[in-house]
């Protein structure tokens, strides 16, 4: 909005979780622990809790969303 005055519109998507496969490449080399896939699990279980739809997006969404494709 304080950019209207200059006649600049920005659109912008904003998606939430999205459902992906896994890094080809991790980050880590190390496998997970045990603590860390729980925090994962616990991590997508409360973004499927807090999410409207309860459910992760996908990509297509996006790219349909941004008018691209």
């Amino acid at each position: 909005m304080e950019l209207a005055q200059y006649n600049i519109r920005v659109n912008r998507i904003a998606p939430g979780g999205i459902e992906s496969d896994d890094r080809v490449i991790p980050r880590n080399p190390n496998p997970q622990s045990e603590i860390e896939r729980q925090w994962r699990n616990d991590a997508r279980a409360q973004t499927l809790r807090d999410t409207l739809l309860a459910r992760q997006g996908v990509a297509d969404e996006i790219v349909a969303g941004g008018g691209i494709g």
